[in-house]
């Protein structure tokens, strides 16, 4: 009665990509403000799969027993989407534990792009970003070539209830604010900022991580 299973699209061997939408007892789907967690979008990247998952499972055996579990789905919808790289993913678990790019057959002897360097925002530029096919930061042959990160742009434009969105990786202890493109700052950094400062504040408090 919390969980509601959607699909968000297919990759490219064809395996499922999946979102969890959960809700407080008796609350439809998209009525409250929505946050989406995505991971795995680097395949090598397992503890991500688990984290997000952790998290739903928090939400819902939390939910009326413990606090912030409660209060988040009494004011909010959380979307998570545990792997948007299924194919790489499962590769991992086979003949390359360090396999990063999703399972694309470059034409060319070499596989797979970087999803998380195939979005449309200011793709193409080579600040972080390839255009050699060799590159784990290979972005591909344009943006949104890959069915993967299609999918999830369309799944998260569907979404008129959208607030937030958080990217998880697990690399360096970071949290990223836009831009990741260059050293242009937002017009809302000062926002960002706060909002990072009480995100890490809250991290460390309840694990000692910096």
């Amino acid at each position: 009665d919390m969980v509601q299973r959607v699909a968000v699209g297919t990759s490219i061997e064809g395996r499922e990509i999946f979102a969890l939408r959960i809700n407080a007892p008796g609350v439809a789907p998209g009525t409250r403000p929505g946050l989406l967690f995505n991971s795995n979008q680097h395949a090598r990247e397992w503890l991500t799969v688990m984290t997000t998952m952790y998290l739903a499972d928090h939400l819902v055996t939390g939910y009326g027993t413990v606090s912030g579990a409660t209060l988040i789905l009494d004011h909010f919808e959380v979307i998570i989407v545990p792997s948007v790289n299924p194919d790489g993913y499962t590769h991992t678990w086979g003949p390359d534990r360090l396999w990063r790019k999703n399972r694309r057959n470059n034409g060319d002897g070499t596989f797979g792009v970087d999803l998380n360097r195939n979005w449309s925002y200011q793709w193409g530029l080579s600040s972080g970003s390839s255009a050699s096919t060799s590159s784990e930061t290979y972005r591909g042959t344009a943006a949104f070539s890959e069915p993967e990160t299609a999918a999830l742009s369309a799944f998260m434009l569907a979404q008129p209830n959208l607030v937030a969105h958080m990217d998880v990786h697990t690399y360096g202890q970071l949290l990223l604010e836009p831009w990741g493109y260059g050293y242009t700052r937002h017009p809302d950094d000062a926002k960002y900022n706060d909002l990072s400062f009480e995100i890490v504040s809250a991290m460390h408090a309840a694990a000692g991580k910096v």
